[in-house]
């Protein structure tokens, strides 16, 4: 088993051994035969306190155990703690997460995200965690920066929320448009709605094929 560690300021953008300074907030990322395993997240949380560890975010393999894990960290007295699980992987790339995410371990919120493989974030819901319903289902487009303009290419330049699966709104930056309104505006010219059938309906959240 090969482990890697990497730095990232607390905006995740990568630091380097020799710029990290452990008394300044830093992430922490482990890397198990090149994959991602585990982030620890060292911040100001307590005011008498300095840099400590204020969180962790632990990706659950498929031989591991929820409730072994969350148990392994209850010692750490961790104010936050997100569980990523049920992994599944399309031929693309593209990853499908589950989230439990635990304040002071209790758990305070579900949700399911995907992730191309560059990590950009193109489907995301979050779950009641007393019903079990599904609500705030979103996809987001993001595409050539020089072809859909915005200030970053990790910002998304438009993103679509669902009713169920049904299409509620289209925003493009401040803008929201009905399907129909959007179809009209100048931003169909760019992206034109038909070509992109993912982003229709919220099901299936795994791309089938290539956005």
């Amino acid at each position: 088993m090969n482990t890697e560690i990497k730095y990232t300021n607390t905006f995740n953008k990568p630091i380097t051994n020799q710029q990290l300074n452990v008394l300044e907030p830093h992430h922490k990322h482990f890397y198990v035969n090149g994959k991602l395993k585990k982030i620890e997240m060292h911040e100001f949380f307590r005011s008498d306190v300095g840099i400590e560890l204020y969180g962790v975010e632990y990706y659950l393999s498929g031989n591991e155990n929820l409730n072994d894990i969350i148990n392994e960290y209850v010692s750490e007295n961790l104010y936050h703690f997100v569980v990523c699980y049920n992994n599944q992987t399309n031929s693309f790339g593209d990853q499908y997460w589950e989230y439990n995410v635990y304040t002071w371990l209790a758990l305070k919120v579900k949700s399911k995200k995907v992730f191309t493989n560059e990590g950009l974030l193109i489907a995301s819901c979050s779950i009641n965690i007393n019903t079990g319903l599904i609500d705030n289902r979103r996809k987001y487009f993001y595409g050539d920066i020089s072809i859909y303009e915005r200030l970053e290419y990790e910002e998304d330049f438009l993103h679509v929320n669902y009713d169920d699966s049904e299409l509620e709104e289209i925003y493009v930056g401040d803008d929201d448009f009905t399907l129909e309104e959007f179809i009209d505006s100048q931003y169909a010219d760019v992206f034109v709605w038909n070509d992109y059938p993912y982003y229709h309906s919220f099901e299936p959240m795994l791309p089938t094929g290539v956005l």
